[in-house]
């Protein structure tokens, strides 16, 4: 009898301290849950910490879920026809910040009540976003890792009314490889703003409105593939850092100042150009600083 009564709590320790595959967050849940799909916790957090390393948390119901924490590799699910919203009024909406994670979100709707950053990955390996909408925050996405190598891929995503950037990247002395296709970025400060370190690719994106630049090459390389970068003041800037902007098959359009190049900070940027977009009907197509600083190439 002793004996059983043994294993018995063995084996309720046991359940008890269990990580899931598969998790899961709802409306209805309850933080002191198994956080499974029949039996779902209510936050994020809680639901991550159930979880294990790689595995998914998945939002089985519209609603609110608050800010959360990703310190291990995992993937974070709205289902088709949930509205998991997010919508922190300070600090960051959600925060990444382990070395070599690997994390995946999609399907999340980020709104800012006052919050500063919608994700906030500052260590980590790679970062993939998915069919997100991310509004109103200071910053969008900041990625500000110089802690190591990582890649971040942003597809069929909406960054709009951010009051600095839409999406920033940096990686100091380490490489950052960011691939955007298929986004918009709509009334930001900023829309994408590159920095030292990073290699990127922005493809079939609208970037409409911005406040100040629709794109900035501030270091690094960006290549611009068939986008519209249109109504905003500035289109694209290369500079300040040595930045190369090389733009193909891009419409340019109704902004202030189609291209410009910025050498406020003493450094100097360019603009490589196949010859095959449209800069057209911007108050001043290419500023004087620009035109010093184009060049071409030839497609193979």
């Amino acid at each position: 009898m002793r004996r059983a009564l043994i294993i018995l709590v063995c084996l309720a320790c046991t359940s008890a301290f269990a990580l899931n595959n598969r998790s899961a967050v709802s409306i209805t849940g309850s933080d002191a849950a198994s956080c499974t799909v029949p039996d779902p916790c209510r936050t994020f957090g809680v639901a991550i910490a159930a979880t294990t390393p790689g595995g998914e948390v998945i939002a089985l119901s519209s609603g609110g879920y608050g800010p959360f924490t990703i310190s291990q590799s995992v993937s974070v699910i709205a289902n088709a026809g949930v509205h998991a919203s997010i919508s922190p009024t300070s600090g960051y909406a959600i925060t990444i910040s382990t070395a070599g994670i690997r994390v995946l979100l999609r399907g999340l709707t980020l709104t800012s009540l006052g919050a500063t950053a919608g994700i906030y990955p500052d260590n980590f390996s790679e970062l993939t976003i998915e069919a997100c909408n991310v509004t109103g925050f200071t910053w969008g996405v900041y990625a500000h890792n110089n802690l190591s190598n990582y890649q971040i891929y942003v597809t069929g995503s909406r960054f709009s009314d951010n009051t600095s950037y839409g999406f920033y990247a940096y990686s100091g002395a380490f490489t950052g490889k960011v691939a955007i296709d298929h986004c918009e970025f709509k009334g930001n400060y900023d829309g994408v703003v590159t920095t030292a370190g990073i290699q990127a690719s922005i493809s079939n994106t609208v970037i409409a409105g911005s406040v100040a630049n629709g794109v900035v090459a501030y270091a690094g390389t960006t290549n611009i593939e068939s986008c519209q970068v249109v109504t905003g003041d500035t289109g694209i800037v290369a500079g300040y850092a040595g930045g190369i902007a090389r733009v193909s098959n891009t419409v340019i359009t109704f902004n202030r100042v189609g291209i410009d190049v910025d050498t406020s900070s003493g450094g100097s940027g360019s603009f490589e150009t196949r010859q095959n977009n449209t800069l057209r009907g911007n108050t001043t197509d290419i500023s004087p600083t620009a035109a010093a600083h184009i060049t071409t190439f030839t497609a193979w």
